[in-house]
């Protein structure tokens, strides 16, 4: 059979690209021959470039969120992204060398289509496949495409009669200017909908009205295990010295993150070294950090002696990989984390202080226990994946 993939795999960032590239990974160990519709919108793509668009942003910022804000208020949001935007490109040589890193990953290991803009560019020329599979990562989330749901990642498009499936789909309905019933009407020509979160499941059986097939599976980075990613980790030696690394996303949570970061290193001696990947991001008090793609990510998780995040897939790659981590969830996603630390047992890793964090790492988290329970949900997700793509 051949599937075509449409998710998040063009951003730079390393657990976007590596959910896709497990998927794909673990299709092809099925039998099946794996595209990845190299679907790349702009208003998504020109976040990534090294010499942003001032004025778009600040009209970006400027525009009305419907939280009554003044107009003298608007007006200094405009200018903070006009101005913010301006600042960025101080990172510019960084910004072009994750590019790269990003790029040379996405070219070598993600079988990709030709480049479609827009929704119309894929309706137009479809890429010819017997599956479509939209998903994984938040590609249900309006506040990333543009406040309404994109057509592309609901499928809209290709000849009626090919069969369309989500695999561990990210939703979050909220704020969003698509209406119930237009959502109604893309969901219902899926063959099943499966989500990484349980938090929507009962919205989406409303939705389709227990038409379509509903599932929670887990995020497709656990599909591969550890072992598995070694063909993908760098074979050189990045860093002499032991150390501590730490990935997060911006977010109040991210400076709790670097506080407890610099208690351990204290305790411990070892240095910190931040992965956040993205240079605009690097925190100030952070002057460790390395510009890394989804290859080099690997290699500093794997090689770390600890591990403090506030991300979701800094802590699925924590728990895969085996290591002595801490989390902070992020304020507004932390739910994603906390709820797969429950499927794995492992919960306690979870803190809001940094100074919980320091009793933590003198335990190693119970992996063999995590391995087990996340081994009955690897097994329900492939078993999902193989009914509805071998029909088994």
């Amino acid at each position: 059979m051949k599937i075509g993939i449409i998710t998040f795999h063009f951003v730079y960032n390393c657990g976007a690209q590596l959910q896709c590239l497990a998927l794909s990974e673990k299709l092809k160990s099925m039998g099946h021959e794996v595209c990845v519709i190299n679907y790349q919108p702009w208003y998504h793509k020109n976040r990534y470039t090294a010499i942003k668009n001032p004025v778009y942003y600040g009209k970006k910022m400027a525009a009305d969120r419907g939280d009554g804000a003044s107009t003298l208020k608007r007006f200094a949001r405009g200018t903070k992204g006009f101005l913010v935007t301006v600042y960025s490109y101080r990172n510019y040589f960084d910004v072009k060398e994750r590019a790269k890193l990003f790029g040379d990953f996405e070219k070598t290991y993600l079988n990709e289509t030709r480049v479609y803009r827009t929704l119309n560019e894929l309706k137009k020329d479809p890429p010819v496949c017997d599956l479509y599979i939209s998903g994984s990562d938040q590609l249900w989330n309006a506040k990333l495409t543009e406040g309404k749901l994109d057509g592309a990642y609901l499928l809209d498009f290709g000849a009626p009669d090919i069969k369309r499936i989500t695999y561990a789909m990210g939703v979050n309905f909220k704020n969003m200017t698509t209406t119930e019933e237009e959502l109604k009407e893309k969901l219902s020509h899926f063959g099943a909908i499966s989500l990484r979160e349980a938090e929507y499941l009962d919205d989406i059986r409303r939705l389709t009205e227990g038409k379509v097939k509903t599932h929670v599976d887990l995020d497709p980075t656990f599909l591969l295990k550890a072992e598995d990613y070694e063909a993908f980790i760098p074979k050189e030696t990045l860093e002499k010295d032991r150390y501590i690394v730490t990935y997060t996303m911006p977010d109040t949570s991210q400076k709790l993150v670097y506080q407890a970061a610099a208690k351990l290193s204290e305790k411990t001696g070892l240095k910190v070294i931040d992965v956040c990947g993205n240079p605009t991001l690097a925190n100030k008090r952070m002057p460790d950090h390395r510009v890394v793609g989804p290859a080099q990510f690997l290699w500093y998780m794997k090689n770390a002696d600890y591990v403090l995040t506030n991300s979701f897939h800094g802590t699925a790659f924590s728990v895969n990989l085996h290591k002595n981590f801490a989390v902070i969830p992020h304020s507004l996603t932390g739910y994603r984390v906390t709820e797969l630390l429950d499927r794995a047992g492992l919960r306690d890793r979870a803190v809001t202080t940094p100074e919980e964090t320091l009793p933590l790492f003198e335990k190693e988290p119970d992996h063999e226990k995590a391995d087990e329970m996340l081994e009955l949900r690897r097994k329900e997700s492939e078993e999902y994946l193989m009914e509805e793509t071998l029909g088994q």
